[in-house]
């Protein structure tokens, strides 16, 4: 009997993203960006809950400007190794990134290339990194790339503190020189948070405890001058080494490595290998980068902040309201509203579409097989009208295709260990 070869990690995914294929739901084209609250896609007209430019400084006319005028001083790129020479543009922006965050930083061009180049670097042979479970796949590739050069590495459960401080303990006086907790600050599937103040006493306890956290959704929204969910929680500890997004609340392109010690910066910037041999951010980012900085020094983001806050809030309300599933609510911009099933969320995401609405759906392997989920961002473009729109269309749709996949709220709470999901089933029934 010849046996079944079974899928490689590569090949479910495979199979996974041609599924949303075949749904015509995934690897979209847009015909046209009309704004940064409609598209058009399928040949329709759609509002966009898919946008994570959260304040919607993408299309601020300062932030425009300052980069179609940066491309006619200096042409679209700069196109030469960091290591050699910069655009003066660089020397600006980070004057005013280390006035917002409070630090020394480094910029690359995402906030992959800088997860790539600076773990390495900063990561010692004798160390462990802690990978929370569901910490960005960036990183996550990082710390995998640097464990083949000695990089000790664990994986504990989602925001487990306990669990993370028996490992701490135990590993005083041992091999390790640091040890690294990796970590969101806001996680980029559910949109829970991590809480930081426990993890700053860490920091102070173990003296060889570090962390290296990433807030790339908090960016902006969140701090005086949107320095982020982070930093509005804690002060930027020595210990800490924070990575933010320019490619999202910020509205612009890149990422940003902050430290309160020079010497990590300076170390990156010397030696973080994709950093060095990779170009440099477009003069037109760079320029739209500075711009978006100085609106984040003036009292013109707190609006757009209290604006963002009181969407996420209205939503917050909204779901309950509904009575949809939701894995933890937070006053944070990403919602998930969990499906099971990948099939399911395909489904909702199609309907969806027909009916003017573009979200993002949670598959494998970004989750588990069977907790996928429709995700959708909250934003300054998006109106409560819109909102509440969005939310109808998810609760009418939701239990019938449930009953098209013989799916049910009891499935759906074994799937996610969460029994109050089976409570939901009450608010729906089909005739």
């Amino acid at each position: 009997m010849t046996k079944t070869k079974p899928l490689s990690l590569i090949d479910m995914i495979d199979k996974q993203i041609e599924v949303g294929l075949d749904h015509n739901v995934l690897q979209l084209n847009t015909d046209k960006i009309i704004s940064g609250r409609k598209l058009i896609v399928r040949d329709k007209e759609v509002l966009h809950f898919g946008n994570c430019n959260y304040l919607g400084l993408e299309r601020h006319p300062k932030v425009k400007q300052a980069a179609i005028d940066a491309i006619q001083q200096e042409g679209t790129r700069l196109t030469i190794s960091r290591s050699f020479i910069s655009s003066g543009y660089y020397l600006q922006l980070e004057k005013l990134l280390r006035e917002i965050y409070g630090g020394h930083v480094v910029v690359a061009p995402s906030l992959t290339m800088l997860h790539l180049s600076a773990i390495p670097v900063l990561f010692g042979n004798e160390d462990l990194a802690i990978l929370d479970h569901q910490v960005h796949a960036s990183m996550a590739q990082a710390v995998e790339y640097r464990k083949a050069s000695g990089l000790a590495v664990k994986t504990i459960r989602h925001n487990r503190y306990d669990i993370l401080e028996d490992i701490i303990s135990s590993q005083q006086g041992q091999q390790y020189e640091k040890i690294w907790y990796v970590l969101d600050g806001i996680y980029s599937m559910h949109g829970d948070v991590a809480d930081m103040k426990p993890l700053v006493k860490l920091l102070d306890k173990y003296p060889n405890f570090h962390i290296y956290v990433d807030d790339a959704h908090g960016s902006s929204w969140q701090g005086k001058h949107g320095r982020g969910y982070v930093l509005s929680q804690v002060d930027l500890h020595p210990k800490m080494l924070l990575t933010v997004s320019l490619s999202k609340g910020f509205g612009v392109g890149g990422g940003v490595l902050v430290s309160k010690d020079v010497e990590n910066c300076r170390r990156v910037r010397n030696c973080g290998g994709p950093l060095i041999f990779s170009a440099p951010l477009s003069s037109g980012m760079l320029g739209a980068a500075i711009a978006s900085a100085k609106i984040h020094l003036t009292d013109e983001l707190i609006p757009l902040q209290e604006d963002l806050q009181e969407k996420i809030k209205y939503t917050n309300e909204l779901v309950k309201a509904y009575h949809l599933p939701q894995v933890k609510e937070e006053l944070s911009p990403i919602f998930y509203i969990p499906t099971g099933l990948p099939e399911i969320a395909f489904k909702m995401l199609d309907l969806l579409l027909e009916d003017g609405y573009l979200t993002n759906v949670g598959c494998f392997p970004a989750v588990s097989p069977r907790c996928a989920g429709i995700r959708f961002l909250v934003s300054c473009h998006v109106t409560k009208e819109d909102i509440d729109g969005l939310l109808s269309r998810i609760a009418y749709y939701l239990p019938r295709i449930f009953k098209e996949e013989d799916f049910s709220f009891k499935a759906l709470a074994r799937a996610f260990k969460m029994p109050h999901f089976e409570e939901l089933e009450q608010y729906f029934p089909l005739s």
